[in-house]
């Protein structure tokens, strides 16, 4: 593995992991990296070094060179990552059906009557923020100046302190499209161990690499369609996950998957470019119910489909710590 020098002492470049961070794996075989790519303002000196690489073992694709933590630092605390400026605002029914999403899942895994839990990598604190609404005790951690300014201004209780996290434990933890991110999830996995409760869980949600949405943005059609693949967030997801190798780095890191789901289809946002001209202001007439109504059923029966054959864009399992489960 790299070898990481004191955070002062680094600066931004390209680093190389010599093995799998999951299997541990030295045999990785290159494929082809996004074509387009973001934060190349901050990541622009060694740009042309980053690769993306996939494990002869254990198939993890994981972005390798890749950009050290003080660039990635760098890059988090600059204007170009907006994920922590949540406004509450446009978003709010897509972030409340995510949070329904969240809180059904976990409530089928717990019960005790007050739940706490912890969102790591909190962000703006959207989630908290619908999750209290729903009766549960929340907690953030971000390392994010900006995330817990905003998270702070609507009342939540958030930090950037692991001490501080190790004074309670929680019947949930929840990472949601944040362990991707992270550059050690061996030494995470640990760490949150110590967070959850006897019978507590731990909620991942991550881009899914198998996803439709994903197949559909191969190369051929990213350079001839113009279907979007910066949802794969080159070079700062530093791990594509897929169902088997996220249960993998859960299995040997000392979890057992209690549940393996995806939601959110995506296909919507498969285009980079719309054609504004298509727009018409000729009023649409209005359906009648009966359709609108059998419209709404054929979604439900594609959309169950499609997630329970994990073809669902974001893809989410429930572990318990393996001394737990038994």
């Amino acid at each position: 593995m790299a070898k990481f020098m004191p955070e002062d002492q680094q600066i931004p470049a390209a680093i190389t992991l010599s093995a799998c961070p999951v299997c541990k794996g030295a045999d990785h075989r290159p494929v082809s990296r996004p074509l387009f790519g973001i934060g190349q303002d901050i990541f622009s000196s060694f740009w042309n070094e980053l690769g993306l690489v996939r494990c002869r073992s254990c198939s993890l694709v994981f972005v390798n060179p890749r950009p050290n933590q003080a660039a990635l630092n760098q890059f988090y605390s600059s204007k170009s990552y907006i994920c922590h400026n949540h406004t509450y605002g446009a978003e709010a029914r897509f972030l409340t059906q995510h949070a329904q999403i969240i809180n059904a899942l976990l409530c089928r895994q717990i019960s005790s009557p007050q739940p706490e839990l912890l969102d790591y990598g909190c962000g703006g604190g959207y989630l908290l923020h619908y999750l209290s609404k729903l009766g549960w005790s929340v907690y953030g951690y971000d390392i994010g100046q900006r995330a817990l300014d905003t998270s702070r201004s609507h009342g939540l209780k958030v930090t950037n302190s692991r001490e501080e996290l190790l004074q309670r434990t929680y019947d949930a933890v929840t990472l949601c499209h944040s362990f991707e991110h992270v550059s050690d999830p061996e030494e995470l996995l640990g760490f949150l161990k110590r967070l959850i409760k006897p019978g507590g869980v731990l909620l991942i949600e991550v881009p899914n690499a198998l996803s439709l949405r994903a197949i559909l943005s191969c190369p051929f059609f990213v350079r001839h369609a113009h279907f979007d693949e910066r949802y794969r967030a080159f070079p700062i997801h530093l791990f594509h996950y897929m169902p088997k190798t996220l249960q993998r780095a859960l299995i040997v890191n000392g979890y057992k998957p209690v549940k393996v789901t995806t939601t959110s289809i995506g296909l919507p946002h498969l285009l980079r470019e719309v054609d504004e001209d298509a727009t018409s202001e000729k009023p649409a007439e209005e359906a009648p119910t009966s359709i609108i109504a059998k419209s709404a059923i054929w979604k439900r029966i594609i959309k169950s489909a499609l997630f329970n054959s994990l073809l669902g864009d974001s893809l989410i399992i429930i572990s318990k710590p393996a001394n737990h489960a038994l």
